[in-house]
């Protein structure tokens, strides 16, 4: 669980979501949660670290490879009450006895 990085005084939280991904949810007040949809992630997910924000520097860095990806365009990268973040995550391989970490931008909305 973090602050918001639109608002300080709210919350948002990454946590276990089911094989396919992983959940994602915002507070107002840190007690009072709403509805954890699942953010689905090619590979799933085996356990779900956290989202960091991304800087304006980071940002600006990447967003020609952001929308060359082809999901986001000019409009929806910018779009209020949004926010991209680092996400932290491992997956399991079948037959290997570890899991292999990962760190991706996501796009979340409140």
């Amino acid at each position: 669980m973090s602050r918001r990085p639109d608002d300080k005084s709210k919350f948002h939280v990454v946590l276990d979501g089911g094989s396919g991904g992983f959940g994602y949810a915002c507070s107002d007040d840190g007690l009072n949660w709403e509805a954890a949809p699942e953010v689905l992630f090619p590979g799933g997910v085996r356990t779900p670290f956290g989202l960091v924000p991304m800087t304006a520097t980071e940002m600006t860095a990447r967003q020609g490879d952001i929308l060359g990806y082809g999901v986001l365009n000019k409009t929806t990268l910018n779009a209020p009450n949004t926010s991209l973040q680092w996400a932290f995550l491992t997956q399991s391989v079948d037959g290997e006895s570890f899991e292999h970490f990962h760190a991706s931008i996501v796009q979340v909305k409140w």
